[in-house]
């Protein structure tokens, strides 16, 4: 078994293994049912466990690549060399090999969404909650920022945990974490699906702490907002953590808020680590 994370801080990598077949098990830490493929594709901080089967012999060695999705970059760099290779060595005495392995685009590989979870979760429903962030970039105070529904991050001066403890009933009022913390309730056991249409020219990963997340429904590129109703979503759904919404397209996933903190959500954000929004999972109801 190989696990393959994804630590870079802006690319996304497709990841190939010369002349071996890959079968994924693992994505995020949730097991799946069995998928064969050859080539996988990770964004940043996803994390994937593949099984590997030997060769029955030792005759020579293979190459693996791991290749920085060129679609990430407003403009490569004529120097940057987006190819990663490592070996598969079964004999020392021969020689490694001179290339890596190709292969025909960079839009192939087994597309994620398509996994099923190993115990077959069905899809969360009712919904009970929605939350919806539209997110974009652009120039703000004098540097380019993203935002979340025309709000950019600012830090609280008190953690939002303190204010939680501190403030007593008023800790069900979003206001109190600071306007720029952009929080957002939620009741205790809600089913949230969360939408994030992303108004920005390049597609991005996003992250939830605390929850493995249902991926209901994810558009193809410059697809545009979400209509509001899922079509055909999955019986059940992939769970995992972290998941690329396309460029100009949206993606919307599920979670049952039975994990009461106070969590940022995104807050992976590769071309803005500081950008983050968040989501208080209340240990009571906010019904008045």
């Amino acid at each position: 078994m190989v696990r393959i994370i994804n630590v870079a801080n802006f690319a996304s990598f497709f990841v190939k293994f010369d002349q071996h077949e890959m079968t994924i098990i693992e994505v995020d830490g949730v097991y799946t049912v069995a998928q064969k493929t050859d080539l996988i594709y990770l964004s940043d901080g996803q994390r994937m466990s593949v099984l590997i089967t030997a060769k029955p012999n030792a005759d020579k060695n293979f190459a693996f690549v791991g290749a920085m999705d060129p679609a990430m970059f407003d403009h490569v760099p004529p120097a940057l060399n987006l190819n990663a290779t490592g070996y598969l060595v079964y004999n020392t005495a021969k020689p490694l090999p001179l290339e890596a392995p190709t292969f025909a685009s960079y839009n192939g590989g087994f597309d994620d969404f398509n996994l099923v979870p190993y115990d077959k979760l069905a899809l969360f429903k009712p919904v009970t909650r929605q939350v919806v962030f539209n997110v974009n970039s652009g120039p703000m105070y004098n540097q380019n920022r993203f935002t979340i529904n025309n709000i950019t991050y600012v830090e609280p001066k008190v953690p939002s945990l303190y204010t939680a403890l501190s403030v007593g009933k008023a800790a069900t009022n979003p206001i109190v974490y600071g306007y720029a913390a952009n929080a957002h309730v939620l009741d205790y056991m809600d089913t949230v699906e969360v939408v994030v249409n992303n108004f920005d020219t390049g597609g991005h990963p996003l992250h939830i702490h605390g929850h493995n997340f249902q991926v209901v429904q994810r558009s193809a590129a410059n697809a545009g907002v979400y209509g509001g109703t899922p079509i055909n979503p999955p019986a059940a759904p992939v769970r995992r953590d972290v998941v690329k919404v396309n460029a100009g397209g949206y993606v919307v996933f599920r979670f049952i808020a039975d994990n009461p903190d106070k969590y940022p959500v995104p807050s992976f954000y590769p071309q803005a680590p500081s950008l983050t929004d968040n989501l208080h999972a209340s240990g009571h109801s906010t019904a008045t």
